[in-house]
Formats: structure tokens, sequence, C-alpha cells
């Protein structure tokens, strides 16, 4: 039986992250192995970096037709990434 300040380990690390402010750079990390799944290893392949930062997600496409195309996809790729998550990590998108 659990006593009334007694939480799951789960709860006490992501309280922790928040503390030391580091979930947004866990955040990161996660998008960055997950970012084949989600969005498929060729766009993966073409991705050089990505940086979070206060919901706001950089990536950086080394091919143009895939960057104008990406850019169509804002909305899709934060769905994607929020639903993986399975939290709303991601707020906008920014493709360069």
């Amino acid at each position: 039986m659990k006593k009334s300040n007694e939480q799951g380990i789960g709860a006490a690390i992501k309280q922790l992250f928040k503390s030391y402010r580091l979930d947004e750079k866990v955040a990161e990390v996660q998008i960055k192995e997950l970012w084949g799944k989600i969005m498929g290893v060729s766009i993966k392949n073409y991705t050089t970096n990505m940086h979070l930062h206060k919901g706001v997600l950089t990536i950086y496409i080394e091919s143009a037709p895939l960057k104008q195309d990406l850019k169509f996809s804002k909305d899709t790729i934060i769905q994607r990434i929020n639903e993986e998550l399975k939290e709303n990590v991601v707020r906008e998108v920014v493709i360069r």
C-alpha cells in the first residue's frame, strides 16, 4: 500500500528532470533516436542535426527539395513526434 507522499519511479524521474531543467534535453535525445522511425530512414539520412529549445524543434536538412517538402509537413511532424513521446514536447518546427 502506497503512502500519500509516495510516487512511482517514472514520475519521480520526470519530476527530477523537470526540476533540473533536463526534460527538454532528454526529449531532444529521444527525438534524435526515434527520428528514423518517425519520419523514415531516407529522411533520417538527409538530416544533419536537430535542436529542441523551448518547444521549437529546429531540423537541419541537406537536400533542398526534401527541405521544401518538409516545410509543408510541419503539422504532421509535430503530431508524429508528440504521439511517439506521449506528451506535447514540440509545438513548432523550423526546417533549415
